[in-house]
Formats: C-alpha cells, sequence, structure tokens
C-alpha cells in the first residue's frame, strides 16, 4: 500500500510511505499494542484491518480496496495498492487409513475428510495413528490452494475421487468452499467408521460413482452420488459441487500360472501358460509360493489387476516370446471394463502341456 501527500493525484515524487502486508488472513503483531489481519481475493481486491492491541480484538479499523482499485493500481484517497497472490482457505484433513503400518502419516488413504478451519484454527499434523482398528485416523494441514496436489502426492498411482461442495447459490466460488471429502476409488468396500462405508469407481473418461451404505460392511445402500464424464472431466460447478479425481478403477485379475517344473516353485520362472479370469473385486486373491499339482503342468496363482497385467507378463516371461490373449464381452467394442478373461501363451513353437487331455504350441 503506497501513500501520497495529500491532493497530489499520488504524483511519484510525492510518494510518503509504503506498508506491505501479509495477506494470509491472519493476525499478525506489529508491536506491543497493535496488529493487523489481510486478504486479497484473485480479482486484486484487498481488505486490511488494523487493531489497537496486539491480538486483532479491539479497535479495528478497515480499509477496503475494490477490484477495480486493486487491478488498475489507481490512486484513491492519496493511496495506490498493489499485491499478488490470493488469500488461502485452511484446511484440516482426516485421513482413514485401512492400516497402522506407517503411522498414519503415508501409504495410500482409505478416504479424506476435509473441513475448512477458522483462520486462527492451530492445525497440527500427526505422526501417529487414532483408532485400536481400522479406520485408523491422522490429521493433516494444508489449504486450498495446495489440496489438489496434495491429493495427488497421497494418492500417486492410486484412483480416487475429490468431491468438493460449496456454500448453496454462490457458483463454487473458491471462497465459498465448505468441505472436501476424497475417496480410494479402487471399487473395493472401505469402513468409514462403526456403521458406514463406501464403494467408489473412477473411469477413463471422468466419470464417477460414490455409493454410500448405511453399514460397515456395503450391505445396506444409503445414497448414491454420480458425476457424468462431461461434468467430471470440466471440474463443472453443479448443485454446488465440483468433482475432480485422477486414475481409473482396475479390474482386478486372478491368474493361474502353468509351469513344467518344479524347480521355483511355481513363484518364479517362465511359465508355459497364464490363465487368468476377472475376479470379483472382493475376492480375496493370495500369490502361493508352492506348485500344485504332482506331474507337469505344476501350477501357482498370481494376482494382478488389468492395469498392470502386460508389465506383469512382460516381467514374468523376460526375454522369452510370448502371446498375450485378451477376450471381451461381446460387441462392446474392447472397452477396457469389458474384459473377461486372458490368456497368456510361451510362443516358443513347442508343444505345452495344459491338462490331462490338452495342450499347445504357439510361434510369434
Amino acid at each position: 500500500m503506497e501513500t501520497y501527500t495529500a491532493g497530489q493525484l499520488c504524483a511519484a515524487a510525492q510518494l510518503s510511505g509504503i506498508t506491505t502486508y501479509l495477506a494470509d488472513g491472519k493476525c499478525h503483531k506489529t508491536d506491543t499494542a497493535k496488529s493487523y489481519r489481510a486478504t486479497r481475493s484473485a480479482d486484486n481486491s484487498a481488505v486490511i484491518k488494523t487493531y489497537t492491541d496486539a491480538v486483532c480484538a479491539t479497535g479495528e479499523v478497515v480499509t477496503t480496496v475494490s477490484a477495480a482499485d486493486g487491478t488498475s493500481n489507481a490512486c484513491a484517497t492519496d493511496t495506490k495498492v498493489y499485491g499478488a497472490g490470493t488469500t488461502p482457505l485452511y484446511l484440516t484433513s482426516t485421513m482413514n487409513y485401512d492400516t497402522n503400518a506407517n503411522t498414519c502419516t503415508s501409504g495410500v488413504p482409505s478416504l479424506v475428510s476435509t473441513t475448512v478451519a477458522n483462520v486462527d484454527t492451530t492445525c497440527s499434523t500427526t505422526s501417529v495413528c487414532t483408532g485400536s482398528a481400522a479406520p485408523y485416523t491422522g490429521t493433516k494441514c494444508s489449504s486450498a490452494s495446495s489440496y489438489l496436489t496434495d491429493m495427488a502426492t497421497a494418492f500417486s498411482s492410486s484412483p480416487y475421487v475429490i468431491v468438493q461442495k460449496y456454500n448453496a447459490g454462490k457458483s463454487c466460488a473458491a471462497a465459498e468452499l465448505s468441505g472436501v471429502t476424497t475417496y480410494l476409488a479402487d471399487g473395493k468396500c472401505h469402513k468409514t467408521d462403526t456403521a458406514k462405508s463406501y464403494r467408489a469407481a473412477r473411469k477413463a473418461d471422468g466419470s464417477a460413482t460414490v455409493q454410500s451404505y448405511t453399514d460397515a460392511v456395503c450391505g445396506t445402500s444409503g445414497t448414491v452420488f454420480t458425476v457424468n464424464a462431461a461434468d467430471g472431466t470440466a471440474h463443472a460447478c453443479v448443485s454446488d459441487t465440483k468433482v475432480y479425481g485422477d486414475n481409473t478403477t482396475p479390474l482386478y485379475l486372478t491368474s493361474t500360472v502353468n509351469y513344467d517344473t518344479t524347480a521355483n516353485t511355481c513363484s518364479s520362472g517362465v511359465p508355459s501358460l497364464v490363465s487368468t479370469v476377472v475376479a470379483n473385486v472382493d475376492t480375496t486373491c493370495s500369490t502361493t509360493s508352492v506348485c500344485t499339482g504332482s506331474a507337469a503342468p505344476y501350477t501357482g496363482t498370481k494376482c494382478s489387476s488389468a492395469s498392470s497385467y502386460l508389465t506383469d507378463m512382460a516381467t514374468a516371461f523376460s526375454s522369452s516370446p510370448y502371446v498375450i490373449v485378451e477376450k471381451y464381452t461381446a460387441g462392446q467394442s474392447c472397452a477396457a471394463d469389458q474384459l473377461t478373461g486372458v490368456t497368456t501363451y510361451l510362443a516358443d513353437g513347442k508343444c505345452h502341456k495344459t491338462d490331462t487331455a490338452k495342450s499347445y504350441r504357439t510361434t510369434r
């Protein structure tokens, strides 16, 4: 804030003083008996409140700068105002985790419930878990300006859906944010407390669904929240809500892996055949470490997802030739979510037994 000699139209030579305020909305003490708060909006408007005590309680004097004057740096009442940035909304997030392995400070959360905190709220990020059973919880502090980045970091490559709620009738203006919930969109049932749970899914086109339940095991349906591809992609303001997110809910796969030998306990080495089915999202798949069968083909089980399958096969077959055949629901143009099964063949041209009465040869 530049102040000028009165009546001189803010001529450069008449500059009398400059005061620059930290516009974070918080109370800042300037001496033993003075303090201030300053805020700045994205439209370049600003408000400065000064006080006659050190705790922003008494003697308030308010200086308001309009968006027009803040943008043009106009001379108003022998004063010009400049600035940059926007006063953030401060957020406090409760992070739910299905395990306490990382002391609720890292790893992929199952739910993030976020409130807009009072500017003077003291938020402390925790380093230990709360709770004796899942969901375990921790607290993290952030601001609206960094929230999307914070969630991208927290969820990493896992799919997630962010639902931002705004005060009614405010066209989802940034300053009107009232709360945020971020869901792990892996399609699985996640318990949110002793009597609530949810499932969330997100597609590559930006559409998403969050189904809530009124019990802890996704048994009794509650409300359903959906966003279409257009609104999910554009982050449109619909019913005082905006939706963001990233990554796609995977299809979960269970593979029976055939080996011609038990040398590697059916857990490594080049397989002769991999037969893969799309598993129910709640199926418990366990990768085995011992072989099944008393003669070739010996079998083991491996667990993966459609998103990682090609990489998994490249790792399994290494430099050996192989052919992957994916099958899809009829008439669905091989849409990713219509995958029904996969078979991967060792393409070395040799005869490979698949059971007591079947075999194959594959070349590539």
